[in-house]
């Protein structure tokens, strides 16, 4: 038991930048987990409590109202999914195309620089 936790604090040491990432991820995993827990994922509706105080009458008065914060709908979420997506594929299909432009332009240069030269022989000098 003891040379197997060795070899594996020596794997650890060896690749520690996979590691740290492996943690950080599994402790961000942990973390959203232990909030949608305490928290819920958004999508139900809440009440959101304030609090005023007035001091203008002799007795200070406080009044507390609730507003009603609607929950996340279908149409949110999509919205949120879906502009990231689309940026993402627009700047993939712009990279894309350039790539294109400037293998088409390198290839036409090589081609067109030189002047055509036949191999077959003229029998002329």
């Amino acid at each position: 038991m003891g040379a197997r936790l060795h070899s594996w604090w020596q794997y650890i040491r060896k690749h520690r930048r996979v590691a740290i990432i492996i943690a950080l991820v599994s402790a961000a995993m942990v973390l959203i987990f232990v909030e949608c827990l305490l928290n819920g994922t958004g999508f139900n509706g809440y009440y959101t409590p304030s609090t005023t105080r007035t001091s203008s009458g002799s007795p200070p008065t406080i009044t507390r109202t609730e507003m009603y914060q609607p929950g996340k709908t279908l149409w949110d979420w999509v919205q949120l999914l879906v502009t990231p997506t689309v940026l993402a594929l627009a700047g993939y299909a712009i990279n894309l195309q350039e790539v294109a432009y400037s293998f088409a332009s390198t290839s036409s240069f090589v081609t067109c620089g030189m002047p055509h030269v036949s191999t077959a022989s003229s029998g002329t000098l």
